[in-house]
């Protein structure tokens, strides 16, 4: 399993039932810019990724990272870091420990 890979794939797939601009030369190095992403998709295509990674992102992330490469990078990232505050968190919390 590749994080980074499968968030790739994720994004080339949603753009591409998006319809948001020619897909036949997508690849992960495409500029978001190239793809004629505006705002509308930008909104739809983060609250959907959210969904399914389960972490917040905001629709800006389609112009603050250049290519799906870069922006897969950022979540995974993000990712890792929101997982272990989160265990970090549990750890302070648990009421089990002494």
């Amino acid at each position: 399993f590749e994080p980074v890979k499968d968030i790739e794939q994720r994004l080339l797939e949603k753009i591409r039932v998006a319809k948001v601009t020619c897909t036949s030369d997508l690849n992960v190095r495409t500029a978001f810019e190239d793809l004629g992403l505006d705002s509308l998709a930008g909104v739809i295509l983060s609250e959907e990724l959210a969904d399914e990674l389960k972490i917040r992102i905001e629709p800006s992330v389609f112009w603050d990272f250049s290519t799906i490469e870069e922006l897969a990078k950022h979540l995974v990232e993000r990712m890792c870091s929101e997982r272990t505050a989160e265990t970090q968190q549990i750890r302070l919390t648990d009421p089990t420990e002494g």
